[in-house]
């Protein structure tokens, strides 16, 4: 038996927890009462309707945190943490270090399925956490989360040799995802290639036409992702508000990519400044 109590939950000061989120989480940890249990409720970033930048991100953020999640726990795969609205159970927290990381949660959810332990998704409890107070206090917010999944690449090879040589599959691909570039990022890389393919293929002749289906296969499965996603976010309006917003959304996002990669990173973690009120 543990002396502090079963399990600790890590909540940020500015997040709104659903009313369920302790019940739920009890529930789970009772389930598994003599194994390490981590848990990771929904995260939601709550943005004004029409707030520009910060609304198109919230859509994001919702589909990064909690679309792709439910589809991996319907599979059995574990789930990413997302810095707010964790469970740990007290034996489950040897496992992992509190360090001063660009993404500590990233960081956290390597060293746990690096000691088998997978952390599952509530899908049903939620906590929300409300927009960056305007468009430079999110772009210093992406820098400092994109910048540090970048600076994890760097680990991925050693870690998915460890986890392949363990027979883990389940955290094998689990890292995969979780490693993934940002979406704007590999559609901004889709474009990119796909207008090198079509010259190379138009102009020079040096590419056979078909090069191109690879790239119309891959148009298919982020637009089946995004409208399915979408739709089970918000609805048509989500979909309409989100394929309105999307030019500004990638030249920002583009302009984003180019800073970063002319030293504009952050080199630490700052607090994000967030719009008064929101969230409550």
């Amino acid at each position: 038996r543990f002396e502090r109590g079963d399990a600790v939950m890590i909540v940020d000061a500015d997040c709104v927890c659903s009313v369920n989120l302790l019940s739920t989480g009890a529930a789970a940890l009772a389930r598994r009462p003599r194994h390490p249990v981590v848990l990771q409720a929904a995260y939601l970033m709550e943005a004004p309707h029409g707030a520009g930048l910060a609304s198109s991100m919230s859509v994001g953020f919702g589909l990064k945190n909690v679309i792709r999640p439910r589809g991996m726990a319907r599979l059995g795969l574990p789930t990413q943490l997302f810095g707010s609205g964790m469970v740990l159970s007290y034996d489950a927290l040897r496992h992992v270090t509190f360090a001063d990381h660009l993404t500590e949660d990233l960081q956290m959810s390597q060293q746990l399925i690096a000691a088998g332990i997978y952390p599952q998704f509530l899908a049903a409890a939620t906590v929300r956490s409300p927009a960056p107070a305007d468009d430079a206090a999110l772009t210093r917010q992406r820098q400092r989360w994109e910048g540090g999944q970048f600076n994890t690449w760097a680990t991925l090879p050693g870690l998915a040799l460890r986890l392949l040589a363990r027979g883990r599959v389940r955290g094998l691909i689990s890292l995969l995802d979780w490693s993934a570039p940002p979406l704007a990022m590999g559609l901004i890389a889709w474009f990119l290639f796909t207008v090198a393919i079509l010259i190379l293929t138009m102009v020079f002749h040096l590419v056979s036409p078909i090069a191109l289906i690879g790239a119309a296969v891959c148009l298919l499965l982020i637009s089946a992702y995004l409208v399915i996603g979408l739709l089970a976010l918000g609805g048509i309006r989500a979909l309409v508000g989100t394929a309105l917003g999307a030019p500004r959304f990638f030249w920002w996002k583009a302009r984003l990519y180019a800073g970063m990669a002319t030293g504009k990173r952050s080199k630490a973690w700052e607090r994000t400044a967030r719009t008064a009120g929101e969230g409550s």
